[in-house]
């Protein structure tokens, strides 16, 4: 129960620590609409816990120590960023609504699905999670789907965290399903991370794969988190995190397109062969950062 208990405590402080550094890093582009602010927000900060993990892992043993002090510098750094001066910003106000019981099936539907997936957890081999789950999974989350794309269709930019769970539940099947994992190469590098944690060091140390042991090394320290757990769910979630965020401030900032269009972007993550958006390999989360990319 012990554990438990620290490793809750830990996500608190962490979530704690995470939400200051994008609020205060989303101030430094005020004139920015809030989607975009806080895109700006957790790119920025995504971008200087990876050198500070990076510098740790190529000078010294990935420790908790080490870890710690990543985690002040990066702190440091964040303090020390000065706000800018506040613009006035022009932001297209929505006057559409959405009746609460849409909402309300949205919900249960997206949680439907995720409850089933969960029930039909295993650690049997599977050609496709899919096989394991009647027809009726499928019809909830085209329903799902459906719901979510009218929600964007009325709220907007508002609607970006439903759009997030859609993703989430389309591209976490295998990471919900597989007990054990999905894949062949995502289980050496989960023995390369576990290593890491516990000598410190890995020989002979490799560029390629630099970026996701550091990060994943120092997410175990700070969170306390096995590293499995931490490889398993790191893709996905940056996935559905950024992926629809990126689409929407790409299309509707960059590109002129109207608010409500805007907010399907994520939709293309359903039309193009997604499984590299599945598993976290450092090749797929590269991957997940050209497709933001290419809408902004």
């Amino acid at each position: 129960m012990q554990p438990i208990v620290s490793t809750l405590c830990a996500l608190l402080a962490f979530g704690l620590w995470l939400g200051f550094c994008v609020w205060k890093l989303s101030q430094r582009n005020l004139s920015g609409s809030l989607v975009e602010r806080l895109l700006f927000g957790v790119t920025v900060f995504a971008c200087l816990v990876t050198s500070a993990a990076l510098v740790v892992y190529f000078t010294a043993p990935v420790t908790l120590v080490t870890s710690a002090v990543a985690l002040l510098a990066v702190t440091l750094v964040v303090i020390a960023i000065p706000l800018s001066p506040a613009f006035p910003r022009v932001t297209s106000p929505l006057t559409r609504s959405i009746p609460w019981y849409a909402l309300g099936v949205l919900l249960v539907s997206q949680g439907s699905v995720i409850f089933l997936l969960c029930v039909g957890r295993t650690s049997e081999p599977l050609v496709s999670p899919w096989l394991l789950f009647p027809g009726n999974i499928y019809i909830l989350f085209l329903l799902s789907t459906m719901l979510t794309a009218y929600v964007c269709t009325r709220l907007g930019r508002l609607a970006l965290p439903f759009a997030s769970l859609q993703t989430f539940i389309a591209i976490g099947v295998s990471a919900i399903v597989y007990g054990i994992g999905f894949g062949f190469d995502p289980f050496i590098h989960r023995a390369a991370e576990a290593a890491l944690v516990q000598t410190g060091v890995i020989e002979p140390t490799s560029l390629l794969y630099s970026g996701q042991y550091a990060v994943v090394g120092w997410l175990h320290f700070v969170t306390t988190l096995p590293t499995a757990v931490i490889d398993i769910w790191l893709l996905p979630v940056l996935t559905s995190l950024f992926l629809p965020w990126a689409a929407y401030v790409g299309l509707r900032h960059g590109w002129g397109v109207r608010e409500e269009a805007a907010s399907l972007g994520w939709l293309a993550a359903l039309f193009i062969p997604f499984m590299l958006f599945t598993f976290t390999v450092p090749f797929t989360i590269v991957y997940v950062l050209f497709a933001g990319v290419i809408f902004l």
